[in-house]
């Protein structure tokens, strides 16, 4: 049981109401329980209670409010602010205030039962025209979720507070704090794997989400399908539901591509592009083909998305992937030209000078096809590795790779006697072009023998 109010406490409250100038009657002549203490007046022991809680002498605030429990007053003369269910809130706080002051274990767990049995005397004695319900609801998760290592049950009332709040009104709850009771939901629903409370929650406050909210609706997401394929069968649903809807039509041919299901993935991806033909769009259509290896139509999309950004980061990136694109198909003089065009937006970049290198390297088994190489053409292996070389100095950290290349290369460059047969000095300049072969016209570049 709770002890009563000791002497200290009894004579602290008699000096405190003489300070502000109430008489106070003897102990003995105390009224019942629904009245103030010592024969105050409701406004002089209201006045007390208030105090002593703003400073949180809880020991005090008890002393001075638990008559409001009792005689419920729903107006207090002389305070026309006064509130009765606020009355309740606050002593709910100043029990979970007591049990933490106590060291008893059994009267700790008296004192939290006392503010919990507060809850349900709250929802029995207010009604909705009296009290925001909602307010209770989230100040009822807040105190569970503050004591659930205390009180048995917390976070099941916790999480049941917060979701009757959310639907009293689920606009009002994402809107508070970033949608923190919100998330703390949806973790909870995804921890206990309970999609379909989840999934009705995400449809109600996605369109209404901040970055941060999203971000938990993502992750939960994530959690909820064991697989892409049940994922997968969830947003064709929704698909059906929303015909059009790009974030899912997005999601869910990226979702294909990552199974293999490609006729799948280009069909969502092609109906987002003839949607919307924004840079984002035609960009990741142009990925898609050229993984399906249609080079053609991959370029022609790579290069309206190179159209559609103004930023050298991106227009770089998309010209290397249209001249390995070329290369594919290999119209290597087209290679090259995209693979110096991404060299010219960014010198110090390392990628165009080994892709041209890969270039070069590819014309000598295109231009020898169906015959034997000789020593004209290995000479354009020292051009080869002048663009190895280019890169390696470029990228010090992708040395090991470019270090291979180049020994392999300079294994298949002219030897000591293909120089000497064809009066080749080493050190001099020698060109790249048609007078070695027709087929080597178009490179028309200079390198030094070697």
């Amino acid at each position: 049981m709770i002890r009563p109010i000791s002497h200290r406490l009894l004579t602290w409250g008699l000096f405190s109401a003489l300070i502000i100038g109430f008489s106070v009657p003897a102990l003995a002549q105390e009224e019942g329980p629904g009245t103030p203490p010592y024969g105050m007046e409701p406004l002089q022991a209201y006045s007390l209670f208030y105090e002593n809680f703003r400073i949180k002498d809880y020991q005090m605030s008890e002393m001075y409010g638990e008559w409001m429990l009792v005689s419920q007053p729903r107006e207090l003369e002389g305070n026309p602010r006064f509130e009765l269910d606020t009355q309740y809130r606050r002593m709910i706080q100043v029990y979970a205030g007591r049990a933490e002051q106590e060291s008893d274990p059994t009267v700790r767990a008296e004192y939290y039962e006392k503010a919990v049995a507060l809850f349900d005397d709250a929802y029995a004695l207010f009604t909705a025209e009296e009290v925001d319900l909602f307010e209770w609801k989230v100040f009822e998760g807040q105190f569970f979720q503050q004591n659930y290592a205390k009180i048995r049950n917390a976070l099941i009332r916790t999480y049941g507070a917060y979701q009757e709040a959310f639907d009293l009104d689920y606009q009002r709850l994402t809107e508070i704090s970033d949608g923190y009771y919100v998330r703390i939901l949806l973790d909870n629903y995804a921890n206990t794997n309970q999609k379909d409370e989840a999934l009705a929650m995400i449809d109600l406050v996605e369109p209404i989400a901040s970055p941060a909210l999203q971000d938990v609706i993502d992750s939960a997401r994530n959690d909820l399908f064991d697989s892409p394929e049940e994922r997968i069968e969830f947003l064709a649903g929704q698909l059906e539901k929303s015909p059009g809807d790009a974030a899912i039509m997005s999601e869910l041919a990226a979702l294909y591509d990552e199974i293999g299901e490609r006729a799948k993935a280009i069909e969502l991806f092609t109906q987002l592009y003839e949607q919307d033909s924004s840079y984002d769009n035609t960009l990741r259509l142009a990925q898609v083909k050229q993984g399906d290896a249609d080079y053609s139509g991959s370029n022609t999309l790579y290069l309206q998305a190179y159209d559609l950004t103004e930023d050298v980061d991106r227009k770089k990136e998309i010209a290397l992937e249209v001249s390995e694109n070329f290369q594919s198909t290999d119209n290597l003089q087209q290679a090259r030209r995209y693979a110096r065009q991404a060299q010219q937006l960014d010198g110090q970049w390392y990628e165009p000078a080994e892709q041209i290198a890969r270039i070069y390297a590819a014309s000598v088994s295109q231009c020898t096809q169906g015959r034997t190489i000789d020593r004209e053409d290995k000479t354009v292996y020292w051009l080869v590795l002048d663009y190895f070389e280019k890169a390696k100095r470029l990228n010090s950290s992708n040395s090991s790779s470019l270090n291979r290349s180049i020994e392999q290369y300079t294994a298949v460059m002219p030897t000591t006697e293909d120089k000497f047969f064809n009066s080749w000095t080493t050190g001099e300049s020698f060109t790249i072009d048609g007078s070695i072969n027709a087929c080597y016209d178009w490179i028309n570049e200079s390198t030094t023998i070697r």
